[in-house]
């Protein structure tokens, strides 16, 4: 991520940098062949302690547009300590919904390609972490794990499609993807994707491993765009 290289000096270090959350506000359509201007700036730093959380804000835009706009929620580990606080609220780009207590109302399973990192790097993916075995390895993981945007976009989009073939929702735009990541993903293994259905706009996801059930990867919620 280059916002946090701009925190170590321009340095590559992957193995400090944690995804903690990823909002995503739609706003317009992003249409094929257009061309569009991403911008990305820190908004906020805080000092957690051990770790220094920073939120960078995202815009892609047309012209004067502003199609998305995204917040990304990262820690540096071993930067903290610093007493720092920038004081600055952000205002939140999802509202905040309960989950429901009960039994999921879809439960659907996604086994993932073993080179799904790799193809995943064909978006951008920069990081060497989730394509470098001896990275991986000497960070304590057992292969490179999977970028978290990649599981969020395989279980949304899978948690959306199979609610529209159960006839629960109805094919609209996606407005808002809210997520919390708790946990890696390996290349290879297979997602377990619980769906609740708060009303016909918002749904609530949970992804767990099916070869490690113990707790989800991450919690996501998906809101619906309003009808035109």
């Amino acid at each position: 991520m280059p916002e946090a290289q701009a925190l170590t000096d321009g340095r590559c270090v992957p193995e400090l940098i944690l995804h903690g959350e990823e909002d995503i506000l739609s706003l317009e359509s992003v249409v094929p062949g257009e061309t569009y201007r991403v911008t990305s700036k820190i908004v906020n730093i805080i000092d957690k302690g051990k770790m220094l959380l920073f939120v960078a804000l995202k815009e892609i835009s047309h012209g004067s547009i502003v199609c998305t706009r995204i917040h990304s929620k990262v820690l540096l580990r071993d930067v903290g300590n610093t007493g720092f606080n920038s004081g600055v609220e952000v205002q939140p780009l999802a509202p905040s919904v309960k989950r429901p207590s009960r039994e999921a109302d879809l439960v659907s399973e996604y086994k993932l390609r073993a080179d799904q990192a790799a193809l995943y790097r064909l978006l951008g993916d920069k990081n060497p972490f989730h394509i470098d075995w001896a990275m991986a390895k000497n960070m304590g993981f057992q292969q490179p794990i999977l970028h978290g945007l990649c599981t969020l976009a395989i279980s949304s989009r899978t948690a959306y499609e199979h609610a529209i073939a159960k006839g629960l929702i109805k094919r609209l735009p996606i407005h808002v993807l809210s997520c919390r990541f708790t946990c890696h993903v390996y290349p290879g293994e297979t997602l377990i994707i619980q769906t609740w259905l708060v009303d016909p706009a918002i749904m609530c996801i949970e992804t767990y491993v099916k070869e490690r059930p113990s707790h989800p990867v991450f919690k996501c919620l998906l809101l619906l765009s309003p009808p035109q």
